[in-house]
């Protein structure tokens, strides 16, 4: 009877628990999301660092883009062996068009890769003044950004000519098309 009873005062507490207004909506306490995280020092660091990942693209195409079209490398042509990646010889005989290679060629990867570095640090740069961030830290934050924005965009002028420039955040579809 004392079992029976137990059981019937813990299922009466857990149901009396669970009927919190927000009990629904909780968000886990590791999800983060913007409106929450540009706020201090080591968000805005962290914000920086994911700002540098495109380059890895920059490096790793540079090899086709860069080194494949100089006088430092060559490939062989065989006939017998076209392969899945006849873009990079496009590269290399500077024959490439807007349709030379799939979605994963250097000339693709390249291009999308400096406008997400420029859109990671247009977010940056949009929500630097709202932040706890001291005068200084701001200041520091700031030049890097904006370096880093003038890099992507002298990568993208250099093989691309005159681009579109976005210095705001892109917010909304009709903001990106423009």
């Amino acid at each position: 009877m004392k079992r029976k009873l137990l059981y019937i005062l813990l299922l009466g507490a857990i149901i009396l628990s669970s009927c919190e207004k927000d009990f629904l909506n909780l968000y886990p306490i590791t999800s983060i999301s913007t409106v929450s995280f540009y706020k201090t020092k080591e968000h805005f660091d962290q914000a920086i660092v994911a700002s540098y990942n495109p380059m890895r693209n920059i490096a790793l195409n540079g090899i086709f883009m860069d080194e494949q079209r100089s006088d430092n490398t060559f490939f062989t042509y065989y006939s017998a062996d076209r392969s899945l990646y006849w873009w990079y010889e496009a590269l290399a005989e500077f024959i490439q068009d807007a349709s030379s290679g799939p979605q994963g060629s250097p000339m693709v990867n390249r291009y999308n890769g400096d406008y997400l570095g420029i859109s990671r640090v247009n977010t940056i740069l949009g929500r630097i003044d709202a932040s706890q961030m001291t005068s200084n830290e701001k200041a520091s934050v700031r030049a890097e950004a904006l370096f880093l924005r003038a890099f992507y965009y002298f990568d993208l002028i250099k093989y691309w000519g005159p681009v579109p420039l976005i210095l705001k955040e892109v917010s909304s579809a009709s903001e990106a098309f423009q």
